[in-house]
């Protein structure tokens, strides 16, 4: 039952594989020693909304080598690993989400070495290489603690096929913030070209290097406490911002 990445890797609170038209609405997922919710293996037309992830060993919500994806609307705070994470996956929205003090990135998105070829992942649109994944008014807020820039992209493929905007269609009208100006590190770690890796400190760096992000705003100093007195206003995104 480890919870390291790899080919047998299968842990969760919410462990969902091969499944269409799910939906996981309105849950509280706490507490374990594993990854959140997790769809994987060519999964599609899937609503994960309105839950609350909290406190979980690895991952708060991760959508893996699927498709035609919405996870909207939850809260995802105080996760071992990243908040969110996507990877391998195509047609993927990502719209008001609350994603706090998540100890590595808030956001992943990621591609890997594998490649859609069977004829039911082609048949539903899974290449299984990151494609159209839509990141649109979140709020993101990073942990004194964090590993990982707020936002964090690269292609793990060798060699590398894809870049950061090959993989993310549409970011913008987010809130991204940190505890203090310069912790953690970064706002973005990007992949802006296949050979080349980049990281922005602030959101005006990436803003004007990337072209992205264009009206999104930076909160820095405005981060949530990881302490258990907080706990109660992360249940409602709107605790936050009311959209």
């Amino acid at each position: 039952f480890s919870i390291a990445s790899s080919a047998t890797g299968q842990i969760a609170g919410i462990k969902v594989t091969h499944t269409r038209n799910a939906m996981v609405r309105a849950n509280l997922v706490s507490d374990n020693g594993a990854n959140g919710i997790w769809f994987d293996l060519s999964s599609s037309n899937v609503a994960i909304v309105d839950n609350t992830v909290l406190d979980n060993a690895g991952h708060g919500v991760e959508y893996e080598v699927s498709t035609s994806g919405t996870i909207a609307g939850n809260v995802i705070a105080r996760n071992g690993r990243d908040g969110m994470k996507i990877s391998g996956s195509t047609n993927t929205d990502i719209w008001n989400n609350t994603v706090a003090d998540n100890l590595g990135s808030q956001i992943g998105v990621y591609d890997d070495p594998r490649s859609g070829n069977t004829t039911y992942q082609m048949s539903i649109g899974n290449t299984s290489d990151t494609a159209d994944v839509r990141i649109v008014n979140n709020i993101f807020v990073g942990a004194a603690g964090s590993t990982g820039a707020l936002l964090n992209s690269f292609d793990a493929s060798s060699p590398r096929h894809l870049t950061f905007t090959d993989m993310v269609s549409v970011d913008d009208h987010n809130l991204w913030a940190r505890p203090a100006a310069s912790t953690p590190t970064y706002v973005a770690t990007w992949q802006p070209t296949l050979t080349t890796g980049a990281r922005s400190s602030t959101l005006a760096a990436f803003q004007s290097t990337s072209g992205r992000e264009a009206t999104s705003v930076a909160a820095d100093s405005a981060g949530s406490s990881r302490s258990e007195e907080h706990t109660s206003e992360l249940q409602s995104p709107c605790n936050l911002v009311c959209r």
